[in-house]
């Protein structure tokens, strides 16, 4: 994909054209429901106008939507900080060289191979990264497609010794995305907590848990959040 969006949006948030830049960025959503492209310069431009509650929430979508798109992972980390140094990423190319490094020597460990699970480890084994997804019932892993070249292993996903034959130790990013609240924050807090992944992301139905998972320095992902396009492909 070409970088027009990108680069009109750029100029348009320069312009403070704020209005017509989220009409641009809305029309791409309804047109791309699945990219995310939009969802990072939605929330470029949100947290230009200083709404960064929302900025956050659509980084975590864009990051959601795909693991492997370098600016989302830039500007949630970047914007996640107290003091934050540096510029917005509006593409791959406004992001330092060290990024694509960390990126390219990335391991990921995917809790639940629901239909979300599935997807974003399908997205990771296409971009040759190192991906292992975990889920008690090994039936599960049929709605991996027939190209996944990551690993697989059928266990709890809070059941410390199977996580230890999964080589969590090694995680770079840890993922909890199964069909339940519980279960999610229960990975998520072993991960964070006993393993001291530095990056933990969890996907949390009811938004209520929400601040009682970010308070553990877990990032989230609520569905509620998502448009409902985006939803459906989850569910």
């Amino acid at each position: 994909m070409s970088h027009t969006l990108e680069e009109k949006c750029r100029q348009l948030i320069l312009q403070r054209k704020f209005e017509q830049c989220q009409k641009e960025i809305e029309t791409a959503m309804a047109e791309m429901p699945h990219c995310a492209i939009p969802h990072n310069l939605m929330g470029i431009l949100m947290e230009t106008e200083s709404n960064h509650i929302l900025a956050m929430n659509h980084f975590r979508a864009a990051y959601a939507l795909d693991p492997t798109y370098i600016p989302a992972r830039y500007n949630m980390e970047l914007y996640g900080q107290m003091y934050r140094t540096g510029k917005y990423a509006y593409t791959e190319e406004d992001c330092p060289v060290e990024n694509d490094k960390l990126m390219e020597k990335s391991y990921t460990i995917i809790a639940g191979c629901g239909r979300l699970g599935a997807s974003i480890a399908g997205k990771l084994s296409e971009q040759k990264k190192d991906v292992m997804i975990i889920d008690c019932d090994k039936t599960a892993f049929r709605k991996l497609p027939l190209s996944f070249g990551g690993l697989t292993l059928a266990a709890s996903v809070t059941d410390l010794e199977r996580l230890k034959v999964a080589e969590i130790d090694r995680a770079t990013l840890f993922l909890a995305v199964t069909d339940d609240d519980c279960t999610n924050i229960c990975a998520a807090q072993i991960a964070k907590e006993v393993f001291h992944i530095k990056k933990v992301i969890t996907r949390i139905y009811d938004e209520e848990r929400i601040p009682l998972v970010t308070g553990m320095g877990i990032d989230t992902i609520c569905l509620t959040k998502l448009s409902e396009k985006e939803i459906s492909d989850y569910i």
